[in-house]
């Protein structure tokens, strides 16, 4: 009984690894942009006309996230139902 403790873990840690190396995505080897200098994030910036004018894949998707991430959090307020 005393090894089951002593083996469980270890048991567990070898099949998390074994489960999170069939989930490996592969790179397809482009998905920073390097070349292309990205735009200033800004209202006029993130319309859909102006993102859709970035040549470059990558860059392009890396814009469009900043767009959708710029903003503060507002809270609102709770409500009772």
């Amino acid at each position: 009984m005393k090894t089951l403790y002593v083996m469980l873990p270890l048991m567990l840690c070898v099949t998390a690894r074994a489960v999170a190396d069939l989930y490996v995505v592969p790179d397809d080897g482009n998905k920073t942009p390097t070349s292309t200098a990205l735009p200033v994030v800004n209202d006029r910036n993130c319309k859909v006309e102006n993102i859709k004018k970035i040549e470059d894949k990558a860059a392009r998707e890396a814009f469009a996230g900043l767009c959708l991430r710029r903003g503060e959090f507002v809270k609102s307020k709770p409500i009772a139902w």
